[in-house]
């Protein structure tokens, strides 16, 4: 006889469900196995079926006892569950044992989600996303008439009336030339034509593209994997969460959250990654945590992974304690809590001791108040009750307590008030004590002897402000109030030297001496004029003007020149320095020139003569032609010396024809800068005498002497590292007695120094 497609598959997903639930079915329930939907259609293929399979509970008495042992590599923890028909007494839920009125009971199984609940009572209902009962699936919101677990917690299948996953109809006949074949595929499928009864076609047969052979969309429960679904697997009807693949077509996995324990699973519970793991009810490997394992559970006081009692963890995993008549760790002693604190063992197992909030008078203990005992409590440290005179003070009671040495005169009175002053009785560090608090007689309100410090102003004295008497304060430590000229620098005052000069360091209002004060501090200022301008008669720094203060002020016409002082200098190329004499040879002389102007200077037709004017006749013994240099810019300087010597970076040199001894020593000499194109002198030096008239080939006669001439003292004798040189650097009053000096140093290519 030839199978329709409709009775292959109702028979073939039939048989496959019909195992699954055999698999799931405890041993001593009775099972009935239809393995065929038709006798005659398993006859006609040849094959043999047992139309009837039962299996009857047996009746037996004895505790039946079945373990589970998870075949995982990481974990060999076993879970036993021991039924007693006999057990005599009331049900404990979570015992692992069903009895009385308990539905179910997993033990540490039962819970939230689990096919038994927490409290037993029932074995899940269609909808809670556990398989119980009847059920042949349970997808909890995921079941529908139109997905793999119909609404009614049965596997939806072809025939059932309901389209499911992989079905393109169901019209829940085996009429199999009507629209919808017993294949449930519609009767047009196949044709590459998407029908209204379609949700697609594609010609073909291949169910692991996007439209399977029944004209379906490829979804998660077909039966069919769909890689481009992102799927893993599809069992069909067989997906579930706690089976080999889920819901969402992946395989099962420990750490996704739900209970693998159908097909090849034996995950005994699954809370997801981040909650299974040590501590936690269920482990990192999704087995129970159970007592022994050595993993403390949240239901568990203790597990010291033993069975051993009297370790401090039983082996029911609770906290061995205080009242089993047993000496457990951390006891001193256990009489099995009698209600007797005195008698060697407290109920708290451990020996007595003052501070245990326990009384014992047989240890001579008068109160314990446990952690409030102390030594300022009405109970001491030593479980004594505080009285005066023990030498231990009661807070709020007593105001000291000096044990033996309270008494009169004493700084404890006998009643273990303090000796104070006013209370007529004279007490260590009192001069006196009337007993009164007038400070109009002998004794003061502090029990001292009237005097300067005590507090009270008496006659003679201006104030009195008693410890706090200060010299520097309101009240001096003489009582007396505080003024400028006391010698005690007070508020207000930045200084005081006893008296009232108003022209020392300390002004008359004793304020410190500054310049710009208005008052000429003698000795130290020249003049103090009390303002800021610094070009008045008196200057910011309290001195007269002079003509060099490096301030213009007075009848200056420029900084320190002009009016009563030297002439102001001029721009131009000037002769700066000149270093004619040094001690042994002659092998560093320089002559510099600078450009003071604000402009680049033109050295073009330039020439710097040498004169020797000995004996009244003026001869002309170098010439140094400057024609190659060009220009000198702004503020640079020239240097003419022996080619060995060095000047700074930046500075022009020019180098003297010889290596030493090229410049004559005087009495007199002297040397000129000449503009050869025009035939001037443009600056010139005589030193150590008058060079007052020199003829200059092509120029004529000339004098070297600008204004007055050099003083003698101003030389450069070879004795001594010197110099001449214009200062302040370049200035050029057109008079050499002002103009030059005699430096301690040659400053070759760099300002001239005093």
């Amino acid at each position: 006889m030839t199978h329709d497609r409709g009775s292959l598959i109702r028979w073939g997903v039939g048989l496959f469900g019909c195992c699954l639930w055999l698999a799931a079915c405890p041993a001593d329930t009775p099972v009935d196995t239809n393995a065929s939907e038709d006798d005659e259609d398993s006859d006609d293929e040849g094959e043999t079926t047992e139309a009837d399979t039962k299996t009857s509970t047996p009746t037996t008495t004895a505790p039946t006892e079945t373990t589970v042992t998870p075949t995982s590599d990481t974990s060999s923890t076993s879970v036993t569950t021991t039924t007693d028909p006999t057990t005599d007494g009331d049900p404990v839920c979570g015992d692992g044992v069903v009895e009385g009125d308990e539905q179910c009971d997993d033990g540490p199984g039962n819970g939230d989600g689990q096919p038994c609940s927490a409290d037993c009572t029932t074995a899940g209902e269609c909808g809670d996303g556990v398989v119980g009962g009847s059920e042949e699936c349970d997808d909890g919101a995921g079941n529908g008439d139109t997905k793999s677990c119909t609404a009614d917690c049965t596997n939806n299948v072809c025939g059932d009336g309901k389209p499911g996953p992989g079905e393109g109809c169901d019209d829940g006949n085996d009429v199999d030339d009507d629209d919808c074949t017993n294949m449930c595929v519609v009767s047009t499928c196949g044709d590459a034509q998407v029908d209204p009864t379609e949700q697609c076609d594609d010609g073909n047969t291949e169910n692991t593209d996007e439209c399977t052979d029944a004209c379906t969309d490829a979804i998660c429960g077909d039966g069919y994997i769909q890689p481009s679904n992102l799927e893993m697997c599809d069992g069909g009807v067989d997906n579930a969460d706690d089976s080999d693949c889920t819901n969402k077509c992946l395989p099962a996995a420990c750490g996704d959250g739900y209970t693998w324990d159908q097909g090849s699973g034996t995950e005994q519970c699954d809370d997801g990654l981040e909650n299974n793991g040590p501590g936690k009810a269920c482990n990192a490997e999704c087995l129970l945590n159970v007592c022994g394992d050595g993993d403390e559970s949240p239901s568990e006081s203790c597990d010291d992974g033993n069975d051993m009692d009297g370790d401090g963890c039983s082996s029911d995993c609770l906290l061995e304690e205080c009242g089993n008549s047993i000496l457990d760790p951390d006891e001193d002693c256990d009489d099995g809590v009698n209600g007797e604190d005195d008698d060697g063992c407290t109920d708290l197992c451990l020996f007595p001791v003052c501070g245990d909030g326990l009384l014992a008078p047989s240890m001579g203990e008068q109160c314990d108040n446990g952690p409030q005992n102390n030594d300022a409590a009405a109970c001491t440290a030593a479980c004594k009750t505080a009285v005066c005179g023990d030498g231990l003070v009661l807070a709020n009671v007593e105001q000291c307590d000096d044990g033996a040495n309270n008494g009169p005169g004493k700084a404890c009175k006998a009643d273990c008030k303090e000796n104070v002053c006013g209370d007529g009785d004279v007490g260590p560090g009192e001069a006196c004590d009337d007993g009164n608090m007038s400070n109009a007689d002998a004794c003061t309100n502090v029990c001292k002897l009237a005097t300067c410090g005590d507090g009270f102003v008496a006659p003679g004295e201006q104030c009195d402000d008693g410890a706090n008497n200060n010299n520097t304060g309101d009240c001096t430590l003489a009582c007396l109030l505080p003024a400028c000229g006391d010698t005690f620098i007070q508020a207000g005052e930045q200084c005081d030297d006893g008296n009232l000069n108003p022209s020392d360091a300390c002004t008359g209002t004793c304020k410190t001496a500054v310049c710009g004060d208005a008052i000429v501090w003698t000795g130290m200022e020249e003049c103090d004029d009390g303002n800021q301008v610094n070009g008045d008669a008196c200057t910011n720094a309290c001195k007269l003007p002079t003509c060099s203060d490096g301030i213009k002020n007075g009848a200056e016409t420029e900084t320190d020149c002009g009016g009563s002082c030297k002439a102001c200098s001029i721009p131009g190329m000037v002769l700066n320095e000149v270093d004619y004499d040094q001690a042994g040879t002659d092998n560093a002389e320089f002559i510099e020139l600078l450009n003071t102007t604000n402009a680049p200077y033109n050295l073009a037709n330039h020439s710097v003569v040498l004169v020797n004017c000995a004996n009244n006749t003026a001869v002309v013994y170098t010439t140094i032609n400057l024609g190659n240099v060009g220009l000198v810019n702004p503020g640079q300087y020239l240097v003419i010396g022996p080619a060995a010597f060095v000047v700074p970076v930046g500075v022009i040199k020019v180098n003297f024809a010889l290596a030493t001894d090229n410049i004559q020593n005087g009495s007199p000499d002297g040397l000129a800068l000449i503009n050869t194109a025009t035939m001037k002198v443009v600056d010139a030096l005589s030193y150590e005498g008058s060079c007052a008239t020199v003829n200059i080939p092509n120029v004529g006669n000339v004098s070297l002497v600008e204004g007055t001439v050099l003083p003698n003292l101003i030389a450069d004798t070879g004795t001594a590292t010197e110099a001449l040189g214009r200062f302040p650097d370049g200035y050029d009053g057109n008079n050499a007695a002002t103009d030059w000096i005699l430096e301690k140093a040659p400053t070759a290519g760099l300002p001239n120094v005093p």
